[in-house]
């Protein structure tokens, strides 16, 4: 990855000895305690202070250097979101990754993946990027995002799989993943077409899709890589259109190829800086999270509204 030099250096220029871990237990597999992530990163010579989102983060403590999220996607937001509103990393910190989540879409964006030896035993070598936030304005509201915003199909598929989970005896990742994705195969079979409104920096797209996504992160969902040159280090995100038509395509996609990392031929991907999306939903995804909308309100959506430094291996 291509990263600022200013980040570089001022990361390079510390000590790295201190180490804060935010973890949630229930992450993936339940598999990773408290105890056992401590003492992976102790090994490796660090001081390591400790918090569980059972919890509330208070406060960092100011000798820390790097912040270490560990668990998935959803731990990552809540800990940006905590940061965001309380201005609460300081000019000398930075935070990282380790991913224990079932999908972990925003660290395999950033190649944070592998054993957790091997990415801890990479923060001897750091590298640091501005991870770029997005922003999502609608009903005189502001939200962000760190991996996508998106109508159709994967709202669609987030409130199906709410109604399923409490029913769900699942408890590998392997079965997870393959659970999710078996039943987002279901869901685009069921999911309507809806008339959409767009712009993309200025831009008129008009017509009816099945999905629309704006992605900040490569994958969404169960890895799905539906943007591979998806990076939040620079400052655009890609919006992915999906017609009707276009249904067996995009399915062919996830069944086979997703893992490939190439969008599927025919579909509309276009990059920008702000973009506007007007349709009847009256609800959309933000991240994984369902939120309500006015329907036929605008939502608007900006790159780069603001910026983490995130240690990269």
């Amino acid at each position: 990855m291509n990263c600022d030099q200013n980040w570089h250096n001022f990361l390079c220029a510390l000590s790295m000895k201190y180490v804060h871990v935010h973890h949630n237990p229930g992450a993936g597999n339940e598999q990773h305690s408290k105890e056992s992530i401590i003492s992976a990163i102790e090994k490796f010579g660090y001081n390591v202070s400790y918090t569980s989102t059972e919890e509330p983060i208070e406060a960092i403590p100011p000798e820390v250097e790097l912040l270490v999220v560990a668990g998935g996607d959803g731990t990552v937001r809540k800990v940006v979101d905590w940061m965001l509103n309380y201005e609460a990393l300081a000019p000398h910190q930075a935070v990282t990754i380790l991913p224990l989540g079932t999908a972990n879409n925003i660290a395999d964006t950033l190649d944070i993946r592998g054993d957790i030896d091997d990415i801890i035993s990479a923060w001897r070598e750091p590298t640091i990027a501005p991870f770029q936030i997005g922003e999502v304005t609608f009903d005189d509201q502001r939200n962000f995002f760190l991996e996508g915003v998106g109508f159709g199909l994967f709202p669609f598929h987030i409130v199906q799989m709410r109604a399923r989970k409490a029913k769900s005896d699942l408890h590998s990742i392997p079965e997870k993943k393959e659970s999710d994705l078996q039943h987002l195969l279901q869901n685009l079979k069921k999911v309507v077409p809806v008339h959409y409104d767009i712009q993309v920096d200025g831009k008129y797209i008009s017509g009816e899709f099945i999905m629309v996504e704006v992605l900040n992160t490569r994958s969404i969902g169960p890895n799905i890589k539906l943007s591979p040159r998806g990076q939040p280090i620079d400052e655009w995100v890609e919006l992915i259109l999906v017609r009707e038509s276009e249904k067996t395509l995009l399915s062919k996609y996830i069944t086979n190829d997703f893992t490939k990392g190439s969008v599927p031929m025919g579909l509309t991907c276009l990059r920008g800086k702000e973009i506007l999306i007007k349709c009847a939903f009256s609800v959309f995804h933000v991240d994984g999270e369902l939120v309500e909308l006015t329907p036929k309100d605008t939502v608007t959506i900006a790159s780069a509204w603001k910026s983490l430094p995130f240690l990269l291996t």
